[in-house]
């Protein structure tokens, strides 16, 4: 490759140094605050969030921000949206470097009001490459709110497609651009009603002495780390509490594998499955 070095007036030289430097200045003030939730407390005001598409409109009827998919007139069609926080919602606290700041997980509460979503899934962007991490979620029940809480580690599921890849996951939320929520909705032509409340990006607890607690920390030798059993919603101090993943017998001469866990109030748990390791692995059933 060969590179010619033009000479470049001295003013010019100043004024791309500047841009740049206020460039890195603005990058490194962006940050997300962990532990405070949005609530959407004043009636009447999304606070800066959108909707990836027009078929869905946002408002807060009653402290709470709610989609509404509109009524069809004919048979019923797939639409899906988006629900958006960028650097211009919320203050901005949902965007930054959430490696650098301490986060672990993206919480929120979720009601479908009258109609069972055909999807429901959380999604982190990076602003480097634009890549859109995304993990599916379990829809709830028509007239029911269910509480999602997504570790903000690889192995929870988020993916990108095949050709994603855990050092891939891993930079990328050190540059985040938006969060979101995205709904499919359901199968049925009338108008359709969700609702998110209490959106909060979770941090690491702290130890008695104050500190952050050590990823590898184990403190009941149960071969789960503390920070695991923070997720998983097992008792860090019990060896008998751990997330345990076992086979299950099944009736002699049936064929396939079966196998079971002592599952937690509030998680939800993903199986993926592979047979040739070199290939990666498949979601099994969520």
């Amino acid at each position: 490759m060969n590179i010619q070095i033009h000479r470049v007036p001295s003013n010019i030289i100043r004024i791309c140094v500047l841009m740049l430097s206020t460039l890195l200045v603005s990058t490194s003030l962006r940050a997300a605050t962990p532990d405070v939730p949005e609530t959407w407390s004043i009636t009447g005001d999304v606070r800066g969030w959108r909707a990836s598409s027009s078929v869905v409109t946002l408002s807060n009827p009653d402290e709470r921000m709610q989609m509404a998919f509109r009524n069809l007139s004919g048979p019923p069609t797939p639409q899906s949206a988006i629900v958006i926080a960028d650097a211009l919602a919320s203050d901005g606290m949902f965007v930054g470097n959430y490696t650098a700041d301490g986060i672990t997980n993206v919480s929120f509460r979720f009601l479908a009001w009258n109609v069972r979503p055909s999807a429901v899934r959380i999604y982190v962007i990076c602003a480097t490459n634009g890549n859109e991490w995304y993990v599916p979620l379990p829809p709830p029940p028509a007239g029911k709110t269910t509480s999602y809480s997504v570790p903000l580690v690889y192995s929870a599921g988020w993916t990108i497609g095949p050709e994603k890849t855990e050092a891939q996951f891993l930079a990328d939320i050190q540059d985040v651009a938006w969060v979101g929520v995205y709904v499919r909705r359901g199968g049925s032509p009338r108008a359709q009603y969700y609702a998110i409340d209490d959106f909060i990006l979770g941090a690491a607890t702290e130890d008695s002495s104050g500190t952050q607690e050590d990823r590898r920390l184990d403190s009941d030798g149960d071969g789960m780390s503390n920070w695991a059993e923070m997720h998983a919603g097992t008792d860090p101090n019990d060896p008998r509490s751990v997330l345990w993943v076992r086979p299950v017998p099944h009736g002699a001469g049936v064929p396939g594998l079966r196998i079971g866990w002592n599952s937690i109030t509030n998680r939800y748990y993903t199986v993926w499955r592979s047979t040739n390791l070199f290939d990666g692995f498949k979601l099994h059933r969520s």
